[in-house]
C-alpha cells in the first residue's frame, strides 16, 4: 500500500547501498518517517499507529552501520508554522512529537541514543526576524536538556534543523514581496544556525 511505501523504500535503499558496496559510514541523508505529518495532514492512518512505530524501529535497526549523520525520522514544524502556529507553538507541538516518538520507540528494544541520533526537525522560518532566530537557537537547547532528561549522550543531545522559508506569507501577485520576505528568512535560518535551508 502506498503508507508502506517509506518501509519498503528504506529496505531497498539499503539493499542497494549494499549491493554497490557503498562505504556506510559516509553516507548522510534523511529518510523522513513522518507518522504525525500524514496523520496531521490527511486525519486519519491506514494502520494502527504502533505497525508504523514497529516499522520505523525496524529501519533504525537496519541502519545502524551509517553514519550518524544519516536520519530516520523526521519531526515537521514546518507544518504547524505553516497552518498558522506562533514560534512558540511551533516549538511545543514539535517537540511534543519527538517526545511521543522517544517514549514510543523505546518498547521496540532502542535505547534513547539509538532513537534521538536518527531524528531531524524542519522549521518554518516567517517574517519576524529576530523571533525566527531565536526560535531556533531555543530549539537547540530545549533539545539537549530533552535528550539530557532521557539519559542520552552528548552525540544525541546535538540537534540536526532544517529549515524553509514560510508558505504562508507568500502571495502570487506580487512576487517581488515574497523575493524580500525570502531573503529576510532565511537569513533567520542562517543567524540561527541551521544545518540545511530550502528557500
Amino acid at each position: 500500500s502506498s503508507e508502506d511505501f517509506f518501509y519498503d523504500l528504506s529496505k531497498l535503499f539499503l539493499e542497494y547501498l549494499k549491493f554497490s558496496n557503498i562505504d556506510l559510514a559516509k553516507v548522510y541523508g534523511n529518510l523522513g518517517a513522518d507518522i504525525y505529518g500524514k496523520l496531521l495532514s490527511s486525519g486519519n492512518l491506514q494502520f494502527p499507529i504502533q505497525k508504523y512505530y514497529g516499522q520505523i524501529a525496524e529501519i533504525i535497526k537496519q541502519y545502524r552501520d551509517l553514519s550518524s549523520d544519516f536520519g530516520v525520522i523526521n519531526i515537521n514544524g514546518a507544518l504547524f508554522h505553516n497552518s498558522g502556529a506562533n514560534a512558540i507553538q511551533e516549538i511545543a507541538y514539535s517537540f511534543t512529537t519527538a517526545l511521543e516518538y522517544l517514549q514510543n520507540l523505546q518498547s521496540f528494544n532502542l535505547n534513547i541514543d539509538e532513537i534521538a541520533q536518527t531524528m531531524r526537525f524542519s522549521f518554518g522560518v516567517g517574517s519576524n526576524f529576530f523571533m525566527e532566530i531565536a526560535k531556533l537557537r531555543a530549539a537547540r537547547i530545549i533539545w539537549t536538556k530533552i535528550i539530557r532528561e532521557f539519559g542520552g549522550n552528548e552525540q544525541s543531545q546535538k540537534m540536526f534543523i532544517h529549515s524553509q522559508t514560510s508558505l504562508r506569507n507568500k502571495t502570487k501577485f506580487n512576487p517581488w514581496s515574497n523575493i524580500i520576505r525570502n531573503t529576510t528568512e532565511c537569513l533567520s535560518a542562517i543567524l540561527g544556525n541551521s544545518n540545511s535551508i530550502e528557500v
